[in-house]
């Protein structure tokens, strides 16, 4: 499989490394690792409060797909870039490692943020048709941003029967 190389339109953002990846067979002791609830929330770790700025995201309701990406800096005044792309799931068996993998391509965006062209300064526009490839085992969260399948460390994710959602956590 031949990917668009996401990791050049990333502009130096790489993700850096530890996962969570729940799915309906999961009893509750199946988690591993610090969970993000939603974008900007702080966690505790080692008594110091940690923001989460820069991810990746996906989202698969039924045969409806997103993805997108989104910037926080609570220095900068909270949210700066929140950007959504229509996408289209489609299974592959790329993944050697992955229990269940995908290839998402980006369709028509939407920019629900972009304070400043702070979405544009990140290269996270103008990405229609450009394809990425995300899965998951029982350990991690794999991801192919064009350098290959690699096991992604900072991400979280979820898998039901009609239902997937996956972030990537990105560092500069």
């Amino acid at each position: 499989m031949i990917l668009l190389p996401l990791g050049t339109v990333l502009t130096g953002c790489t993700p850096t490394d530890t996962a969570t990846w729940r799915t309906d067979t999961d009893t509750g002791g199946g988690e591993t690792g610090d969970e993000t609830e939603g974008e900007g929330e702080e966690e505790e770790e080692d008594g110091e409060e940690q923001e989460y700025g820069k991810a990746l995201w996906g989202f698969l309701e039924g045969e409806e797909g997103w993805t997108g990406f989104y910037f926080f800096d609570a220095d900068a005044g909270g949210d700066l870039c929140d950007l959504e792309y229509e996408a289209k799931w489609a299974t592959t068996t790329d993944c050697t490692e992955c229990i269940e993998s995908w290839i998402i391509t980006r369709g028509a965006a939407e920019a629900w943020v972009n304070v400043e062209g702070a979405c544009e300064a990140e290269g996270w526009t103008g990405l229609e048709g450009t394809s990425f490839g995300v899965g998951y085992n029982e350990e991690s969260l794999w991801a192919d941003l064009g350098k290959g399948w690699v096991a992604i460390e900072e991400a979280d994710g979820e898998r039901e029967e009609d239902f997937a959602f996956f972030e990537i956590l990105l560092s500069d």
